[in-house]
């Protein structure tokens, strides 16, 4: 994976969260203490890995989204946008 391509991945998650987020969040924040209800996180979620109609968004996995690192876990797991990471 190109190191331009997880950057690129990264700038995306981190505008997408900052549309939503004031402020520093670490990794351990609390989605629900931070105002990110399931909608919100389906808004970042096709921020971050495209319009792909494709994609699946599951509304059960996305409800077990509890933090932060959950949420950067959960795009690296679904392969983030053309199989990319999001760096923690």
């Amino acid at each position: 994976m190109a190191s331009s391509q997880t950057e690129t991945l990264e700038s995306r998650f981190s505008s997408a969260l900052s549309r939503f987020v004031t402020g520093p969040v670490s990794e351990d924040a609390e989605l629900v203490e931070l105002g990110l209800d399931s909608l919100t996180l389906v808004r970042i979620i096709v921020h971050v890995v495209g319009d792909d109609p494709d994609r699946e968004i599951d509304p059960a996995e996305i409800g077990g989204l509890r933090t932060i690192a959950d949420l950067r876990a959960w795009l690296s797991g679904s392969g983030g946008a053309g199989g990319e990471r999001v760096a923690p």
